[in-house]
């Protein structure tokens, strides 16, 4: 009997890196890579929690189904919303159900590095498209474009530059991938999947993300 292997690509996965959290001269550090406030928590983000905290030992899969009503009036089907804890897990996932050998994803050149792993993790091939200081180049994400094209990442504002690309452009990517990638051609919406987290929201580090 041999022994187990991991699959291809998990070998490829280089250590995520956090920012430093000290710098010379400065007594406290927020670290904005990492979604930090020097405002502190959204007040009304404090007061819920410290509400539910006599109740955290229940599993929090119907306080999520509150949740995820709750948002659904403001975007899309409940159906279509789920929540995740980090942005990792729910990027994992979306790749687990997605991507495969033989497949590829593409990311900007300085994107959320968890895209990558989620993709390397998958036995995918993560591509980066370059970047011009260090702004999301939505023509070199296109040209890199081709039919083992699974997800093409972006993240907007970008994490950890902070940079980002206006309305007009994210919308100019759309187009550009239904012309060259046909599964793309489908119904608005059904092939976009859009995550938003409440770090930026009420300002938590440490809170879930929905998609």
């Amino acid at each position: 009997m041999t022994a187990p292997t991991p699959r291809p690509g998990i070998l490829d996965i280089a250590p995520y890196v956090p920012g430093a959290s000290k710098a010379a001269g400065a007594a406290k550090v927020y670290k904005l890579s990492s979604n930090e406030s020097a405002l502190g928590a959204s007040a009304k983000a404090v007061e819920a929690y410290r509400n539910c905290a006599a109740s955290l030992h229940h599993y929090p899969t119907a306080r999520r189904r509150r949740c995820a009503k709750r948002s659904a009036r403001f975007l899309i089907s409940i159906r279509r919303v789920s929540f995740a804890a980090r942005a990792r897990t729910s990027c994992c996932s979306f790749c687990r159900a997605y991507v495969g050998e033989g497949d590829n994803v593409i990311q900007s050149q300085y994107g959320f590095l968890v895209y990558a792993i989620a993709t390397k993790s998958c036995g995918g091939e993560i591509r980066f498209a370059p970047e011009e200081k260090y702004v999301t180049d939505v023509d070199a994400i296109l040209k890199l474009v081709d039919d083992k094209t699974r997800i093409v990442f972006i993240a907007n504002p970008n994490n950890p530059t902070g940079t980002y690309i206006p309305d007009t452009e994210v919308r100019r990517l759309r187009a550009g991938l239904r012309r060259r990638y046909s599964p793309c051609s489908m119904r608005p919406t059904r092939n976009i999947w859009m995550r938003r987290t409440m770090t930026r929201a009420a300002r938590l580090s440490t809170s879930s993300t929905m998609s």
